[in-house]
């Protein structure tokens, strides 16, 4: 049984294909980082007399779509090094779990409008900046830049940082805890490089939400909860953006954050225990095996008449996977079925011909009529 960080720890992975997916994963994020700055330049040339990029409406929505490019990055990294899709990347039972994410997004929703009104009554109505809110050219672009690119942006940053990136950490770290610590503390770190300040206490509140984030997927077995988490978020947090100007919204330099900010951090870790008791109490697959056990018995696609025939299978052979939790067959010879009248199961018999261990994609059986 596996925890949702250590699915790429299969039999016929070595660490090396970790280390091999890692630098690929690195040089396929860069030339998307690369080619997005390159359009931001373009969009405000400008840019080359000052040599600082503005934050303009164009370039905020191409730094979301940069980020977007992650979840398609993150798929085909899993898909080509270890054969798992957007369904193994999501959780540890092979899909999104839609009803759980609408059920956390509820969760976090209604707690975040309460730190926001919170925030607001400690300050004062008249100190919210509520005034310096107005229609402007931008205002309708960013309405939908912002509604329709920063789910998906939230949603890229957490399957690339709490998906694909832990996975091939500790799929790199064959100790169990020495991986599983080492995957947190590097994604996080990566989180927190990610949003380029130069403040510390902004620094430690990217850090440690981006711990309480591994929490998440690690205690519910999936990235659900922590996409739901980061959604809400971001879409209260740039609420105000096409009502004001926001074109040094990415400045972080130093002093640019406070203690305050280990307030929020408290309700980010508040609310994850919230979502774990849920979680518990709803009894939510957390463990899994990599891939479900392969039936010894598998239907034929086509009438198979001899003793010595044999047909490979596809995956349009095998039943759907259900929600059981499975152990993955162990590195044995298959055991054949055995005509009508005879015992149900005959002993395993070796067959030189078919393979000990063999994977999701080539099931190698035989039936008899």
């Amino acid at each position: 049984m596996k925890d949702h960080f250590r699915f790429f720890e299969v039999p016929a992975r070595k660490w090396w294909w970790a280390l091999i997916a890692l630098v690929v994963t690195g040089v396929l994020w860069f030339v998307v980082q690369l080619i997005a700055s390159i359009a931001m330049i373009i969009s405000d040339l400008e840019t080359l007399e000052t040599g600082e990029i503005a934050t303009t409406p164009a370039v905020f929505l191409i730094n979301n779509l940069s980020i977007v490019a992650s979840i398609p990055l993150a798929v085909l990294v899993a898909w080509l090094f270890y054969k798992q899709g957007f369904g193994w990347l999501s959780s540890v039972v092979g899909r999104f779990r839609w009803k759980w994410f609408g059920l956390t997004l509820g969760v976090f929703t209604i707690g975040y409008l309460a730190m926001t009104g919170g925030d607001i009554l400690i300050g004062g109505v008249e100190n919210a900046g509520f005034d310096e809110l107005a229609i402007l050219p931008y205002t309708w672009f960013m309405i939908a830049a912002i509604l329709l690119t920063t789910p998906l942006q939230a949603a890229a940053e957490e399957f690339f940082l709490r998906g694909l990136v832990p996975r091939l950490v500790c799929a790199l770290i064959p100790v169990r805890g020495v991986g599983l610590i080492l995957s947190a503390l590097v994604t996080s770190g990566l989180f927190m490089w990610m949003h380029g300040s130069q403040d510390l206490w902004l620094n430690i509140y990217y850090f440690g939400v981006a711990l309480v984030m591994w929490w998440l997927c690690y205690r519910t077995g999936g990235v659900e909860a922590a996409v739901a988490s980061h959604i809400i978020w971001n879409l209260l947090a740039l609420w105000t953006l096409p009502f004001s100007d926001f074109s040094n919204m990415f400045e972080r330099g130093d002093g640019s954050g406070s203690p305050a900010l280990m307030i929020y951090l408290a309700v980010e870790i508040a609310m994850a225990l919230i979502i774990d008791w849920l979680a518990r109490r709803r009894g939510l697959v957390r463990m899994a095996a990599p891939a479900a056990s392969i039936p010894q018995v598998v239907r034929a696609r086509t009438m198979i008449l001899s003793l010595t025939a044999a047909e490979q299978a596809t995956p349009a052979d095998l039943p759907r996977f259900d929600s059981t939790v499975r152990e993955a067959p162990m590195a044995e010879p298959w055991a054949v079925p055995v005509p009508y009248g005879a015992p149900v199961w005959a002993p395993p018999i070796p067959d030189p011909m078919v393979t000990p261990f063999v994977d999701e994609d080539s099931i190698p059986f035989r039936i008899v009529e």
